[in-house]
């Protein structure tokens, strides 16, 4: 299993919403901080979104900084979203 760590740009899914962004703190297991966050409503098809780092219906809005409680993360090969989608 890869650690989670501080730098990482992560796509996490927590049990009501999904997020990408950038890990600043990890205050405990299961919680994380992310940076230059955006909350992804819609992330269409979620094997495109993961692979592309885009997907036909997706509906993405930045938010800045999150707190999470995640339920599961994978890294995030694509560019962070500045705007929304």
């Amino acid at each position: 299993m890869v650690e989670l760590k501080i730098g990482d740009v992560v796509f996490v899914q927590t049990v009501t919403k999904d997020w990408v962004g950038r890990v600043v703190k990890i205050p405990n297991p299961f919680t994380v901080i992310l940076a230059d966050a955006s909350w992804v409503a819609d992330s269409g098809k979620l094997s495109d979104f993961v692979k592309n780092g885009e997907a036909a219906s997706m509906e993405v809005e930045p938010v800045g900084s999150v707190t999470v409680q995640w339920v599961n993360w994978i890294p995030w090969p694509h560019k962070l979203f500045s705007e929304a989608v």
